[in-house]
């Protein structure tokens, strides 16, 4: 079966058309003329909202939504976030740096405590006596490697946080 020849565009036409519209214009009107067979969904996906054409020669069109039904939120405020960070600063500064797994759970508290996701909220499960040990753990090797260790204690503090996140 041959292909069918395609329509050459007309000066007019692609005059008026500019940007990246341009494009998608231009390659409409050159295969409009082309029938087109239905397109099946992707399978495995999550939730498909599908608002298909039925005229022949028509263009599907559907419209696939990725995003969880409730989605995501966040509803902390500027004065809370004020206070939590206010008192880890202080409480950081008092103690000489001894209390900052407290202080950091203080503020990944607050983060959770204000996360909501599909419509239920997180909650953050750990404390800093059981980020203390791991601390004092980073905190010496630390010191042991002059301080190349560092670059795993982000990664580390953020998997002890994650693991220890819940929903309410």
């Amino acid at each position: 079966m041959r292909a069918p020849r395609r329509r050459p565009l007309s000066a007019s036409s692609t005059r008026t058309l500019t940007g990246s519209t341009c494009a998608v214009r231009a390659l409409i009107e050159e295969t409009s003329h082309v029938r087109r067979a239905p397109v099946p969904l992707p399978t495995g996906l999550a939730r498909a909202d599908a608002s298909v054409s039925r005229a022949v020669g028509q263009p599907v069109v559907v419209n696939v939504s990725s995003r969880p039904e409730g989605g995501f939120q966040f509803d902390g405020g500027a004065g809370s976030y004020l206070l939590v960070g206010i008192g880890a600063t202080l409480l950081t500064m008092v103690t000489l740096g001894l209390a900052l797994p407290w202080a950091i759970c203080m503020q990944y508290r607050w983060r959770t405590q204000h996360t909501i996701i599909n419509g239920r909220r997180l909650r953050f499960t750990g404390s800093g006596g059981g980020l203390f040990g791991n601390w004092i753990k980073w905190w010496a090797l630390t010191i042991v490697t002059v301080g190349i260790y560092s670059f795993w204690v982000v990664p580390r503090l953020t998997r002890w946080t994650v693991e220890h996140q819940d929903f309410s």
